[in-house]
């Protein structure tokens, strides 16, 4: 039986000389030693790494040698407990034997914050053989004294536990719905006791979650989702949702207030990654430190990844025993027990608490629950199931459940349970959609701008353009990088004035958005045609009127458009069927920027730019690159710009266009435009060489001299692609009609010669105005070469046209070197962006520049952003060394271990690692071998980056 109650045995340390002083505070007295860490910080950091689950999506349960924690618990005890220190707790122990009494190990670690991110939790007894925390006669607390007492809440059953659930887009994916279920069922017998309430908050935002707490009383906050940690500052967060469901990071400190005027809230729990972890140098850096610090008595947070299966084998005994009125210390060790006993390894030591009890009773709860009224409870959850909805029906379920619990003989309420339960197991839970399955990306095409010759799809028609909704990023290290720039960007706003935080919470917003394109180009180029072809649709206006002068923001949503003027006033703009007006109702030189949302699959991974066309080559002032680059001022003042460009040549473009493209395009970060993040397209590859009715055809002659100028300039774009808009467009948007088609099959037949001169006699009994027409809708490479295609309907016409065009080529290119690297892409671009807002706004302080700065540089620096580095390599050495090039274009992308590594998915982890061994040991034998700086830093650089993969697949393998 465990003790039901417990001496405190404090242990207080403080920086002194090289080491640390140590102060016990015991039932036995006072007594005082000295400290010195046992190990180094990163043997530290290996430990942590080699007890949590580093898969980033809490699946894998980690395999620890349990030798290897005992002999890290046993040198952190030994190190701890010596000479009087060790005395004073064999003495504390041999006491409370004596009088049935356990011993509390508080750890107060406020004046030594450094030393939080030890796992203390590990600490071995040698002489009783076992770890100290797991045993309930010596619990282990993190122990916060703000000197003010707690007060012990009374609480009749049932504790009430309010699961908050958080799983944003454009972060990695986590089943909050299934992990709030498990947790539900291994409570299952403790909701039917009366002893615990489960409820749900699905989506939290943090007003929703503040408008919960206001509604309803909460004893516990369990939270599942994103905790991050931010090196550099010190400072702990977790990722809610904000209203369009996309990322929300909070601090510790600001969720404290969230939760703090909440009388009835004594605990949180934090199921997330590293939310116990503590900062370094700020003794509330820390989400769950900063908690504690808000008044909320006791917080448990995680010091290490932890295993969907172990969180909830812990929940379920933690709370089973907290429900039983244990001390929540107590029941601490008691889960951490459970989870030993039922195989989880070293997991018992990743939950930590932070406590502000004395005694560790944050809750009195009467020995029995009081009788429970069945009728109201079954007359709530009647309402709440009549209201309808998803939440509503959720919570009656569990209502239902505890009436059931009290009444085993209530047949009635049971009958409603079972319906509701299946009612519920049939649709998403709360409105909560079904998390994507990850579909590996495809492998890449031998080449991208090839002419097709396979045939077509089955007719349908028009011919859509291809949704590109199979690539999703890789969940850890794509979210990672979001936060810690997320995290940057927030910290660096509290330095700057009011106007430019909007900016840089304009550029937080922007990190979970889509990658955004700006398609620029000269007047006359068919930038705009070009848009219409991606889209599929006859949306942007084509000739130069006032729609063409504007930066149009193309944007996935329902069908609206808005115009934003330059003084901020905000207009509705009405589509003319589901088109932008040629004719904007205010002058194009008051417009900033108009947007238009539309219900397009091609817009849910891009947001696409339409710039207004430049009139020549000569130098540009601001307000030109301005709109090149698509930046525009938001409705609040901020700056908003692309993250990457389409930028459009009419035919091929000359080196003093390529040279125009790389002098302008300085606005996308300190890429720049270059091989990782600007793409040239020649338009009218259809009138390439001599034209359609050339000998040769201009479709494949444009593609040739693609792949030349991609060869001879491969540092001005990520590929060169040549494509025929006008196809495109006409393909996608059905304009060609069987009537089309029939007439062309018609002059199959009839000689080449004949043809080429309809404008002059029109061809046998077809009138030149006719042609006239089918041309200027369909282009007259559709005349010269698509007469034989034509037979089989307008449908598999289109479908050639299609193919033909290089737009589908165009697409492939865009979603393997843009959007499979998209958020290096956003994050250098927002660390860009910051930096120019530091340096280049008036009136802002010298000092305060440098500060931004600084934090941008060691950012830059940390590990989470390495991508950045790698496409800094990848830029580098393109047209320099191609085999260093084509082994960064893999390694920096944004799919899996084995994609990066060009690897079957189905090779075995051994071969994983063993080929990202080989791949680090070449490209380190790389280094001593290049005569170019700029092929060894990028040989530098891939070497670290295979020596990661490698120690990722290993993480896997374990």
């Amino acid at each position: 039986m465990p003790f039901s109650s417990h001496d405190n045995f404090d242990v207080t340390l403080q920086a002194h000389g090289e080491g640390y002083a140590v102060s016990i505070t015991s039932a036995g007295g006072e007594f005082r030693g000295d400290f010195t860490l046992p190990f180094a910080r990163y043997e530290v950091e290996n430990f942590l790494l080699r007890i949590g689950s580093r898969t980033g999506v809490r699946r894998v349960a980690p395999k620890v040698d349990p030798t290897a924690t005992r002999d890290f618990g046993s040198s952190l005890f030994e190190a701890l407990f010596r000479g009087d220190v060790e005395r004073a707790l064999r003495e504390s122990q041999i006491h409370g034997d004596h009088d049935e009494r356990g011993v509390r190990i508080r750890l107060r670690l406020h004046d030594a914050p450094e030393l939080a991110a030890l796992p203390w939790e590990y600490l071995y007894d040698p002489v009783g053989a076992r770890p100290l925390a797991i045993s309930t006669q010596t619990p282990v607390v993190r122990y916060v004294d703000l000197g003010n007492p707690v007060r012990t809440l009374r609480v009749a059953p049932p504790l009430r536990i309010l699961a908050v659930m958080s799983s944003p887009r454009n972060v990695e994916a986590l089943d909050t719905t299934r992990e709030f279920h498990d947790l539900k069922a291994s409570l299952r017998d403790q909701v039917a006791a009366g002893r615990v309430e489960v409820h749900g908050l699905h989506r939290a935002t943090p007003s929703r979650l503040r408008d919960q707490l206001g509604t309803e009383a909460f004893h516990i906050v369990h939270f599942m989702g994103h905790g991050a940690f931010d090196e550099a500052t010190g400072t702990g967060m977790v990722l809610l949702e904000d209203d369009d469901g996309d990322p929300h990071p909070i601090s510790g400190h600001d969720l404290g207030l969230v939760l703090h005027d909440h009388d009835d809230l004594r605990m949180v729990v934090l199921n997330a990654c590293e939310g116990g972890r503590g900062s370094e140098t700020d003794p509330v850096g820390g989400v769950a430190q900063s908690m504690v610090h808000h008044d909320i008595p006791a917080v448990v947070g995680m010091q290490a990844e932890i295993t969907d299966v172990a969180a909830t084998s812990f929940s379920e005994a933690f709370y089973r025993h907290l429900g039983q009125g244990t001390p929540v210390d107590v029941a601490m060790s008691e889960a951490r027990m459970k989870l030993l006993l039922d195989g989880h390894g070293a997991e018992w030591g990743i939950p930590i608490l932070y406590l502000r009890s004395q005694d560790g009773r944050i809750f009195d709860l009467v020995d029995e629950p009081a009788p429970a009224d069945v009728a109201a409870l079954e007359e709530r959850a009647d309402r709440l199931q009549e209201e309808g909805h998803e939440a509503g029906k959720i919570h009656a379920a569990g209502l239902y459940e505890r009436v059931v619990g009290l009444a085993p003989d209530h047949d009635v309420a049971a009958g409603k349970l079972a319906a509701l339960q299946r009612d519920i197991a049939l649709v998403p839970e709360a409105g909560v959609p079904v998390a994507p399955t990850r579909h590996p990306l495809p492998p890449p095409a031998p080449s991208i701008r090839p002419v097709p010759t396979v045939p077509g799809p089955s007719p349908t028609a028009p011919v859509t353009p291809p949704e590109r909704a199979d690539w999703v990023p890789t969940p850890v290290r794509a979210s990672r990088m979001l936060a810690r720039t997320a995290m940057m960007l927030e910290q660096a706003s509290v330095l700057l004035g009011e106007q430019d935080r909007k900016s840089v919470s304009a550029l937080v917003r922007a990190l979970h958005e889509p990658l955004r394109i700006a398609v620029a180009g000269r007047v006359h180029s068919g930038k705009s045609t070009l848009v219409n072809a991606l889209l599929g649709d006859r949306v942007a206006p084509t000739a130069a009127r006032a729609g063409s002068q504007v930066v149009t923001w193309y944007r996935h949503g329902p069908a609206r458009a808005s115009l934003l003027l330059h003084d901020g006033e905000v207009r509705s703009v009405d589509l003319v069927d589901g088109q932008v007006p040629a004719e904007l109702p205010v002058p194009s030189d008051q417009v900033d920027r108009l947007d238009v949302w539309l219900p397009t699959p091609a817009l849910r991974r891009q947001t696409i730019i339409d710039t207004p066309g430049l009139p020549s080559l000569t130098p540009m002032g601001s307000t030109s690159r301005r709109l090149l680059l698509g930046r525009s001022t938001g409705s609040g003042g901020e700056m908003i710009a692309a993250d990457a460009v389409l930028y459009v040549f009419r035919g091929v473009p000359t080196r003093d266009e390529l040279a125009f493209l790389g002098a302008h395009l300085d606005g996308l970060g300190v890429l720049a435009a270059s091989a990782v993040n600007a793409i040239g397209v020649f338009s009218h590859a259809d009138m390439a060489a001599d034209g359609p009715w050339g000998e040769r055809d201009p479709l494949e002659e444009a593609h040739r001299a693609a792949d030349s100028l991609e060869e001879r300039a491969p540092q001005r774009a990520a590929a060169i692609v040549a494509v025929s808009g006008m196809m495109a467009e006409a393909a996608r948007t059905g304009v060609v009609r069987e009537a089309d088609a029939h007439l062309l099959s018609r002059l199959a037949a009839v000689p080449r010669d004949r043809v080429e001169a309809w404008p002059r006699e029109g061809v046998d009994d077809v009138p030149a105005s006719v042609l006239e027409d089918v041309v200027g809708r369909c282009g007259p490479y559709v005349l010269a070469h698509g007469r034989g295609e034509a037979h089989a309907g307008a449908t598999a016409l289109m479908a050639w046209m299609d193919r033909r065009s290089g737009v589908p080529a165009l697409e492939d290119a865009i979603r393997d070197r843009l959007l499979a690297r998209s958020t290096a892409l956003k994050a250098d671009h927002a660390l860009a962006e910051l930096t120019r807002i530091a340096h280049e706004r008036e009136g802002i302080d010298p000092q305060v520049a440098g500060e931004v700065n600084a934090l941008v540089e060691q950012a830059r620096l940390h590990g989470d952003l390495r991508p950045i580095r790698e496409l800094e390599a990848l830029r580098g050495v393109s047209g320099v060394d191609r085999d260093l090039h084509d082994a960064l274009l893999l390694v920096s992308g944004s799919g899996s271990i084995h994609e990066r590594l060009g690897l079957d998915p189905v090779d075995a982890p051994d071969d994983v690692v063993s080929v990202a061994q080989h791949a680090a040991a070449e490209a380190q034998r790389a280094i001593g071998l290049a005569t170019d700086p700029r092929a060894r830093a990028a040989a530098r650089v891939l070497s670290t980056s295979y020596r990661l993969l490698a120690d990722e697949a290993r993480a896997l393998q374990a």
